[in-house]
């Protein structure tokens, strides 16, 4: 935190859906959500990363991001793939923001194998990362690791993921 002041908790009633919530109160509450960086809220952004919407899609990955858990981590392996490359995008940070903190490298091999090009090519854009690469406990073997990011560079038919694993390669 940059401040030395606790932050207020709201309460999970604060983002209780109403029976005729609108969509436009949907998206506020995903996005008031999204900001609590609180992980016991993980599970009410799990239906939000789920939603039909892609804007409230887009603010629940957000949310799993800010709200480390790893309850979250299969929820953003799915948003790798979505259609909407706004939720893509959003699932691809937040997935590395949960790698950094060690959370989810099992994921990482499941989904590099993914016939989905999507899936793969926003995975390899979520290991375009400048962090220690000795990160302490890393959950995935560097060897299995390096296997994943080479085949993706050097094998993978889809030019996004040869791409973005090359990037990824160098970091």
């Amino acid at each position: 935190r940059l401040f030395p002041v606790d932050p207020p908790r709201p309460a999970a009633k604060d983002f209780a859906a109403t029976p005729d919530e609108t969509l436009a109160e949907t998206i506020d509450r995903a996005r008031r959500l999204s900001t609590t960086e609180d992980p016991d809220r993980v599970p009410m952004i799990l239906t939000l990363a789920a939603h039909d919407s892609p804007l409230v899609r887009y603010w629940g990955m957000i949310g799993l991001a800010a709200a480390p858990a790893d309850a979250g981590v299969s929820a953003l392996a799915r948003g790798l793939g979505d259609p909407v490359k706004a939720v893509r995008e959003a699932a691809a940070w937040g997935l590395r923001q949960l790698l950094i903190d060690n959370r989810g490298w099992k994921t990482v091999a499941t989904a590099a194998g993914s016939d989905d090009d999507r899936t793969r090519g926003s995975l390899a854009r979520a290991l375009v990362m400048r962090v220690d690469g000795v990160m302490p406990g890393i959950g995935i073997d560097w060897n299995q690791l390096t296997a994943v990011i080479s085949a993706m560079m050097l094998k993978d038919p889809h030019p996004a993921v040869r791409a973005w694993a090359t990037r990824a390669s160098w970091n």
